[in-house]
């Protein structure tokens, strides 16, 4: 009888390794950077969310866990001067370390938050000019400001499927489970959950 249930335990757990191991992965599944050429590869292996900044497929930054090394300057009347805006980091990966992916079920949590995670790819890449990112920033705001609600339902699966937006000028934001993407020329931003 033993021998049973322990056969039975065996091959469910074999079973449930191999379809993980065998689902197919995008690559905005991956906390890694889409260069235009293999010959280079960068990627990252984060604990609990990624943020990828590509600037036309030649220059990568990936931030691990809402923890920018710097914030060069930005937009400071959006998200506060350098120093203020990575102590709110600290305190937001706090947060995710405590509740984890759950914290983002709180909408004020998540207000806050989601701009500043998706901000941190950008800030302290060295590749984009501080004038951009005071052009991403002001973006990141507007699109969080319209759309708050869509995309921390679809980002927490409250809603199925995919939320996806254009805007003037070619700049796009696509949410689905676990991930948001911001598209504007010459750019590609991508927060990716991982837990």
């Amino acid at each position: 009888m033993i021998r049973k249930y322990f056969f039975a335990f065996l091959l469910t757990t074999l079973l449930f390794f191999f379809t993980n191991l065998l689902k197919a992965k995008s690559k905005d599944d991956e906390c890694k950077c889409d260069f235009d050429t293999s010959k280079y590869t960068a990627e990252c292996d984060c604990a609990l969310a990624c943020a990828v900044a590509m600037e036309n497929g030649k220059n990568c930054n990936i931030v691990c866990d809402g923890s920018p090394a710097t914030a060069e300057p930005g937009n400071y009347r959006l998200f506060g001067k350098p120093f203020a805006y990575l102590e709110e980091m600290a305190s937001i990966r706090n947060n995710m370390i405590s509740a984890g992916f759950m914290a983002f079920h709180n909408t004020s949590f998540a207000q806050k938050a989601l701009p500043r995670l998706l901000r941190s790819a950008y800030i302290g890449a060295s590749f984009i000019s501080p004038e951009k990112k005071q052009e991403l920033d002001t973006f990141v705001h507007e699109v969080f400001s319209k759309f708050d609600r869509q995309i921390r339902s679809y980002l927490i699966q409250e809603n199925k499927g995919v939320f996806e937006k254009e805007f003037k000028d070619g700049n796009r934001i696509m949410v689905a489970y676990k991930l948001i993407k911001l598209t504007v020329p010459n750019y590609k931003v991508r927060l990716l959950f991982i837990r």
